[in-house]
């Protein structure tokens, strides 16, 4: 199987945001134009803007059968924070439209913050796993991700 992965977010910035060569490039190429960030909700927008973006950046034409695009919305922290909150905290309200959730996570108390590292995110992985069914309610990009892993037959 192969995962292509980016998060939604990315639809706010340009091709020239990473460089002028790779907005020449982009031109070039004929890749979907950034920015191009739909109003969330619904969070699925910008989510399907990317996933056009990365089957052309991929050079596909569709996903193959053993190809899953991975898009949350807005960004991968929403998948955390659905796993490692209870009902009723601050930062579930408007999960997959929050374009602070970062910022935020790392500004909650020591006992709950969550630093966007490497380690941070090791170290809540096996959450995340156990708690998959609970991110897939709270957030559609996940749900998407998961049924789309599903249809995916490995010989």
């Amino acid at each position: 199987m192969f995962v292509l992965h980016v998060d939604a977010d990315v639809a706010g910035g340009s091709y020239a945001d990473v460089s002028d060569e790779f907005a020449t490039l982009a031109t070039q190429q004929g890749w979907p134009s950034l920015p191009n960030a739909s109003p969330c909700p619904p969070p699925d927008g910008s989510s399907d803007h990317m996933r056009r973006c990365l089957l052309s950046w991929s050079g596909l034409e569709a996903a193959g059968p053993r190809t899953v695009l991975c898009v949350p919305s807005k960004a991968i922290d929403a998948w955390l924070v659905a796993a490692r909150f209870e009902d009723g905290h601050k930062l579930l309200g408007d999960l997959e439209c929050n374009l602070r959730l970062e910022a935020q996570l790392g500004g909650l108390p020591k006992a709950e913050r969550v630093k966007k590292t490497v380690r941070g995110y090791h170290e809540n992985e096996k959450l995340i796993t156990s708690q998959w069914s609970r991110v897939r309610q709270r957030c559609s990009q996940a749900e998407r991700f998961s049924n789309e892993i599903a249809r995916v037959e490995i010989p």
